[in-house]
């Protein structure tokens, strides 16, 4: 069973490939690479045709056919299931805060993005530039004067950084009660709709005041709030390292924060926060997603490279 995939091709599920090796008798002997989702498999496929190369493994999603989810959870529990039998069989997984609170796989099979999901690769120096570019008249001096600001943006989202860690904590522990359910909705949470709220409740607030109230309102109906939360978790290793990493360093946007997230208002964020450089109006916000996965990481990270021939190279 293959599905079509919206950039072109097919996306493979792993459960189908391994009917068609039972069906028709035969032992794979390929390399299967395991991913979390869709955006993985555009990306690396992006990188071979680049390339001009053919790709040198299967790309396969682990979904679960019944449910039709995918994730590192199935991708993990299907790798564990099938690696025995299939020794070419690899994983690529989202970094998450997998190292920070000591989740990470130690196996010579499985390997993790170099950030916290593949979409944080935004932040690499070579592809901050194409994405400011697009937005600003990025010579060098604007370019410098630009990549300073970040600190005020990073502000703005550290909240939802520090919350995202206690989610994993939650994850991690089983622990998927009241606020474990509240994380993950607030993970969702529309940051652009928060800063232009004109309720009286909002006016007069600065953006980092913005996010305050309306993460206590949510957590208010839970019966806590933001300092209650931090107080409860401020023992946990991830919530203290995310609540006390600077936010002077792009190692914040790298690491700490999903950029599927970042990306549904980074562009509105910087238009707002960034002084004295011009905005440039015509920039094309709906691509910059595509463009990322299609052409940027494929084309611009070292790091992207670096995995892929590992993955080759076994």
């Amino acid at each position: 069973m293959r599905k079509i995939n919206s950039v072109g091709g097919t996306e493979e599920i792993l459960g189908a490939v391994l009917a068609e090796s039972q069906n028709f008798g035969f032992q794979i002997e390929e390399k299967i690479l395991i991913v979390e989702g869709s955006d993985d498999i555009q990306a690396i496929r992006k990188y071979y045709f680049h390339k001009d190369k053919q790709l040198p493994f299967r790309v396969v999603k682990a979904e679960d056919l019944n449910e039709n989810v995918s994730g590192k959870k199935t991708a993990l529990k299907a790798f564990d299931r099938h690696k025995a039998r299939i020794p070419n069989l690899f994983c690529l997984l989202d970094r998450d805060f997998d190292f920070i609170i000591g989740k990470n796989r130690e196996e010579s099979r499985i390997f993790y993005y170099d950030y916290y999901e593949l979409e944080n690769y935004l932040f690499e120096e070579k592809i901050l530039r194409l994405m400011i570019s697009r937005f600003f008249d990025a010579n060098e001096v604007n370019y410098n004067n630009i990549l300073s600001e970040f600190s005020k943006i990073a502000k703005i989202y550290k909240h939802f950084s520090h919350l995202g860690a206690i989610r994993e904590i939650c994850y991690h522990e089983e622990q998927e009660d009241l606020l474990g359910i509240k994380l993950a909705m607030l993970a969702k949470s529309n940051l652009i709709s928060i800063l232009e709220n004109k309720s009286n409740d909002y006016l007069g607030l600065s953006n980092i005041e913005r996010v305050e109230k309306y993460l206590n309102i949510e957590l208010s109906h839970i019966s806590t709030n933001l300092a209650e939360v931090y107080e409860l978790f401020k023992e946990k290793e991830v919530a203290s390292t995310t609540l006390t990493t600077t936010d002077e360093s792009l190692e914040f946007f790298r690491t700490f924060i999903s950029s599927k997230f970042v990306l549904k208002s980074i562009v509105f964020l910087m238009k707002f926060c960034i002084e004295n450089v011009t905005f440039n109006r015509r920039g094309e916000k709906s691509s910059l997603e595509s463009d990322l996965k299609n052409e940027w990481i494929p084309t611009q990270s070292e790091k992207f490279a670096e995995i892929m021939q590992k993955i080759e190279s076994l």
